[in-house]
């Protein structure tokens, strides 16, 4: 029995870099991923996004490898590119098409989204719990990595230039600003009290183009992405971004929201995100100043709590994070980031680090007999570099 278009359609984006996040969604929660298609997707355009592979092809190589004609697809692509469920970028003069993975296409929706109706409060829900899911799998390596606070890591010396985010932003050749697509949701269906800002997650290179050319986010100069993390280190935001040397997005995340640090807060997950540096702490220099406890305050991971009144804080150095956020506004100067024993380089490619993340959640299937009975279908949900 042939699948429906939408079934297809779901099952291409198990096989994407990120298809693996799918694996803990349970089938309720899959069937309302695809009613979600249905609404992203038209009938035509979803037979069209099957074909479309995760990387660019100019539309010419596109209509050859598919057997199209550009007049008839053309419309589709520019449709399926306004709703962000289809990447246009461009290469030597030529417009390229891709399709986006599917956190990415999940992430515009909340970000084109201002008004709540039934579809919308049902596919937030779905993205929230989708936040808080855990399989038991461990994550290895980390997919995503912590930037430590700038005016902190400048304090450290002899830092590489993929750890400090000033030099990171400095080497950008085009930069938006666009809506957080945890913070966002959240505040839409009135859930939490968090006053942090919306605007603050930025990306980079061809993906910012596409979102500002389809006004999804704005462009932003260098000084006033500095600016803007400037002011996100005041109020105690994360500086977070995809685990590879030249990052794509930088987002500015709390503890409350953020996928990853809320699954770190509320899970116990620290297997999300990496840093090569972590804090320290000087507990003479605390008490000669008097214990202000801002540091906890600060903490988005928990990670240090004082026990009762007039105690020194206690800092689990398992959470620890190493982003900085406590030493930026240590009066006492007690607190400061140094450099874990053990460094690790971020990957040259994203689909290389997914690969690995794969590797590893294989092995672990191995090691444990009943998993083993998923180990087919997971093998042939993700073909290790064969990216369709």
């Amino acid at each position: 029995m042939q699948k429906d278009i939408y079934d297809r359609l779901a099952d291409k984006y198990k096989s994407g870099i990120y298809g693996l996040t799918l694996r803990g969604i349970d089938p309720e929660a899959m069937e309302s991923f695809k009613e979600a298609l249905k609404i992203f997707f038209t009938q035509d355009e979803a037979a069209l996004a099957v074909q479309l592979q995760f990387t660019p092809e100019t539309i010419a190589d596109l209509c050859k490898r598919i057997g199209k004609d550009e007049r008839e697809i053309y419309p589709l692509l520019k449709s399926m590119a306004k709703n962000a469920c289809v990447w246009e970028g461009e290469v030597q003069g030529q417009k390229t098409y891709q399709l986006f993975e599917w956190i990415s296409m999940m992430e515009n929706f909340m970000r084109r989204t201002d008004e709540v109706d039934p579809f919308v409060e049902k596919m937030i829900k779905w993205w929230e719990d989708f936040k808080l899911i855990d399989d038991g799998f461990e994550i290895k390596p980390t997919p995503l990595r912590t930037l430590p606070v700038g005016v902190e890591i400048e304090k450290i010396g002899d830092v590489l230039p993929y750890e400090s985010v000033h030099q990171v932003i400095r080497k950008q050749d085009y930069i938006a600003v666009a809506e957080c697509y945890c913070r966002k949701p959240k505040r839409l269906i009135g859930q939490g009290s968090c006053a942090y800002p919306l605007e603050v997650c930025l990306v980079f290179g061809s993906y910012a183009r596409h979102l500002v050319n389809y006004g999804y986010a704005k462009r932003l100069s260098i000084e006033e992405t500095l600016s803007l993390l400037e002011d996100c280190e005041e109020r105690g935001l994360v500086h977070m971004a995809d685990n590879i040397k030249d990052i794509t997005w930088l987002c500015n995340c709390c503890g409350c929201c953020c996928v990853s640090l809320s699954s770190h807060v509320k899970l116990g997950r620290t297997d999300t995100t990496s840093s090569d540096f972590i804090i320290t702490f000087d507990a003479e220099r605390c008490t000669e100043a008097g214990i202000c406890g801002n540091c906890i305050d600060r903490c988005q991971v928990k990670a240090i709590a004082i026990e009762k009144a007039g105690d020194l804080p206690i800092i689990d150095y398992d959470k620890c994070i190493g982003c900085g956020s406590c030493s930026y506004a240590c009066p006492a100067d007690a607190l400061s980031l140094k450099r874990r024993e053990r460094s690790t380089v971020p990957y040259e490619e994203v689909s290389k680090l997914y690969d690995d993340i794969t590797r590893n959640i294989i092995k672990q299937i191995l090691r444990h007999p009943i998993r083993r009975l998923v180990l087919p279908l997971f093998q042939k949900r993700h073909r290790l570099n064969k990216r369709r």
